[in-house]
């Protein structure tokens, strides 16, 4: 069960996908952050600008650990990490805009936004509670406990499967927030030229595929749990 190589059939192309997309990221934001915007205003600069332009006045600034940057609808806090919010760059710009875009979601109550915010809690109590029962469940049904495993492991895999939804309702808010993003700094002016405009793009296109690669991985797990159990039960009957 440890060492099943469905396991790398199902979800290993997922996996390099994901390898993939961090690379990108990584690499898009490393040669971005290296060019400095032409407003030489910093990530925390831009937010603060940004945030007056399109009023959004109920939102505060906070610090973020590295890695962290983030919009949190709950108390419409924008925490930006030391990479971004103190860097002058065309990355830290790209990253600051995007989440301005998070909060102009929150503020025109953008449907995805309020339904993953909702989710999440519930998917990460589900998720852990379902790994518990999917895997107890298989186990009990390994050892001929079948008519009492395999529903306790199909209901978990429910369970479990609440992440993949949340992750593919992820996928409408992200890509509509870097729209907003590349749309408010055009408005605001603080694109300097179109050598920024592509750098502002190529972050947020980066950025995208972690999501779209999260969203696979997670889909190609659950497929694979539910094929492992799918052949429990011919098993069984």
């Amino acid at each position: 069960m440890f060492f099943d190589p469905l396991y790398f059939i199902f979800v290993g192309p997922a996996m390099l996908a994901a390898m993939y997309a961090n690379s990108r990221v990584k690499s898009a934001f490393a040669r971005w952050h290296q060019v400095g915007n032409g407003r030489r205003l910093t990530g925390e600069q831009v937010a603060l600008a940004l945030i007056k332009s399109s009023g959004l006045r109920a939102v505060t600034l906070t610090s973020a650990p590295p890695d962290n940057d983030h919009y949190d609808p709950r108390d419409r806090s924008l925490a930006l990490s030391p990479a971004v919010g103190n860097a002058a760059s065309v990355a830290a710009m790209a990253v600051a805009a995007h989440e301005i875009g998070h909060a102009l979601q929150d503020s025109e109550a953008f449907a995805p936004l309020r339904m993953r915010t909702a989710l999440v809690p519930v998917s990460n109590y589900g998720s852990q509670i379902g790994t518990y029962m999917l895997f107890g469940g298989m186990l009990l049904a390994g050892f001929g406990g079948g008519s009492l495993g395999l529903p306790v492991a199909w209901l978990g895999l429910g369970l479990f499967a609440l992440g993949s939804v949340v992750s593919l309702v992820t996928l409408p808010v992200e890509f509509d927030a870097s729209r907003r993003a590349l749309a408010v700094l055009a408005s605001s002016g603080l694109i300097a030229n179109e050598e920024e405009r592509a750098g502002v793009q190529a972050v947020l296109n980066a950025a995208a595929l972690t999501y779209v690669a999260a969203a696979g991985a997670a889909i190609a797990t659950v497929a694979y749990y539910g094929f492992r159990l799918m052949r429990l039960y011919g098993r069984r009957d």
